[in-house]
Order: structure tokens, then sequence, then C-alpha cells
């Protein structure tokens, strides 16, 4: 390490991200489950069914954009202001068009279920508010994600806060989903604050329509290869509300948040070496894959070890956190455990 200034970036780089994963999801599981707790099995069935229905469509929120205009700031970095104004765009467009598809098809879905389709109405305006994530592509080609982690974790910190709140005063379901969408305004507030902190202005994006297109050529791939992901992540959740009810979704939601936790690992060890991928394959295509290969064998270990200790470890693991009213999630906790595996494969795919 000593000498290599780039490898010290991605080593910082790592640790903020780990130090921020880490953070939200220690906080975020004791107030998740302290939710979990207040709600009961069928309102927090209800509010995850929500939450999983709009992810089944996020894909078409983000566009695939993020390792493509990483990418493209690391190749041309002086095209910057005009990949990520034109990201913005797309992303924005994303976000209308992600909120447009959820309520048309939960209309059809559950007629009638009115906290259902306002809340799912909440959930998918956040999307919108997520085309300004642009700016931790920026941040993250640099690999400065301290400034991503500064914003959102001041929104989560405010948010967990709203949260407790909310709890200690009885509130209603439908308050939670209104936090869940002021915790992602708040975090695009420190996004742009920060991008402005580091001298950088969003006045100075522009819009190009031949790279918006060439943009949307190249990632339709991942907008597909993202689509079936979030289905394979989200369409139990979904499918379980159609057919035995929000209450079944709570049991199941609640080891799918045991489960989830550790998905920070491969997105934060992956989102600092990408731009080291990139410049490896600039100087060959043997280093290229020598440095995938390493990057694929050390999250296969760790998704391995992390499937063991929850498969032996959930039955205790559910009671102690959730309470008896959760106790069948044990049995489904110990078999998606091995779903981690495939997702941590997924993140560098």
């Amino acid at each position: 390490i000593q000498g290599r200034v780039y490898f010290q970036k991605v080593i910082e780089n790592i640790g903020w991200l780990f130090f921020d994963k880490l953070f939200r999801m220690g906080v975020g599981l004791i107030v998740g489950i302290w939710v979990a707790r207040y709600l009961g099995p069928e309102d927090y069935g209800t509010l995850g069914y929500a939450q999983a229905f709009v992810a089944l469509f996020s894909t078409f929120a983000s566009l695939g954009l993020d390792s493509i205009v990483i990418r493209d700031i690391v190749n041309e970095p002086s095209c910057r202001d005009e990949s990520l104004g034109t990201a913005f765009i797309l992303r924005l467009f994303g976000g209308f068009l992600t909120t447009i598809i959820c309520l048309s098809i939960i209309y059809f879905l559950r007629p009638g279920d009115i906290l259902t389709f306002y809340l799912i109405g909440i959930i998918a305006v956040g999307t919108i508010f997520q085309s300004f994530n642009v700016i931790d592509y920026w941040f993250s080609s640099q690999v400065q994600s301290k400034y991503t982690v500064y914003a959102q974790n001041t929104a989560f910190i405010i948010i967990s806060v709203v949260k407790v709140f909310l709890i200690i005063n009885k509130s209603s379901l439908i308050a939670f989903a209104w936090a869940a969408l002021a915790e992602i305004i708040i975090g695009s507030l420190g996004l742009i604050f920060f991008y402005q902190f580091n001298g950088y202005s969003m006045h100075k994006w522009s819009i190009s329509w031949i790279r918006a297109k060439k943009l949307l050529e190249q990632s339709w791939p991942l907008i597909l290869s993202g689509l079936a992901i979030m289905i394979y992540m989200r369409i139990d959740q979904v499918m379980l509300g159609q057919m035995q009810g929000d209450f079944s979704v709570g049991i199941y939601a609640a080891a799918v948040k045991i489960s989830e936790i550790w998905y920070f690992i491969p997105t934060a060890i992956v989102a600092s070496l990408t731009p080291a991928i990139y410049n490896g394959k600039k100087i060959s295509e043997s280093l290229y894959y020598q440095r995938l290969q390493k990057l694929f064998d050390i999250l296969v270990m760790i998704a391995y070890g992390v499937a063991l200790l929850m498969t032996f470890s959930s039955g205790w693991l559910i009671s102690w956190l959730f309470g008896n009213e959760y106790k069948s999630a044990s049995s489904v906790l110990a078999i998606r455990g091995f779903c981690i595996t495939p997702f941590f494969l997924k993140s560098v795919q």
C-alpha cells in the first residue's frame, strides 16, 4: 500500500462506504425491528408489500446508468457536466415513468385498496427525487464517496429519530411511508450541498440528446438485467401479498430484513474498485480479468461464510429480534441465507 496513492484512496473509499453501511445497518436494524414490533405482522406486511412492489419497477428509474456514467466520467473527465446533466434528465423521466407504472398496475391488482394505493404512490415518488443520485456518480468516479456518506447518513439519522417519534406517538402506517420519502428528499438535498461545497455547480450541467441516445443504447441490457434481479429479489413478497395476504408478507419480510443487511458488503467493495477495474482495462485485457477474478473470489468466500452463519442461527435470531409473533420467519431465513451468494456475484457482473 505504501507509496500507491490511488490504492490508498480506494482503501479509504471502501472504509467510508463500509462505515456508512455498517452504521445504517446497525441503527436501521434497531429502528426497523422496533417498527416491525410496533406495526405487527399485518401492517408491517402491508408496508413491505408496497416497498417490494415499487422495487420491482425501480430499474426503470435508475435505467442501469450507474456504471456506464461512472465509466464515461473516468474516460472523459471533460464531459462531466454533459454526462451528469444528461443522466439526470434520463433518471428524472425514469422516476416519473416508474411512479405511473406502479400506480397503474396496483389499481388493477388491488381495486378498492386505497391504503396500499397511497403507500405505493408515496414510496414511488421517491424514485423521482433519486434522480439527484447522479451526483454520487461523480463522487464515485473520483473515489470520494465520503460526501455521499455524509449526505445519506444525515438524512438517515434525522428520519430514524422521526420514526422513533412516530412509534412513541402511535402514528398511522401511512406516516412511515411519508418518512421514507422524506429521507430520500433530505439525502438528495445533502448531495446537492456537498457537490456545490466542492466547487461544482448543477447550473453548468448540460443535456445532449446524442449522449442520451448513446447511454440508453448501452444501458438497455443493464435495464433488463436489473429488472430480472429485482423480480428475483422482490416478486416473492408481491406474490405472497396477492395469494396469502399481508400477514404472510410481514412474516416473510422479517426474514428478508435480516438476510439483506449483508448486501452492503459487495456494494461497498464494488463501488470503490470499479474505477480501478476500468483503469486495468486501459492497461491490458489480462490485468482487467485478473482484477475481476480476485473480486469474484473475495466476495464468494464472504457470501458462503455469511450464509452458513444465518442458517445455523436463524431460530434464536428471529425470536430474539422480532419476538414470538414472527417466529415462523426463522425457517425462511435459514433458506434465504443462500440467496446472498448470487446477489454478491450479481454486484460484480
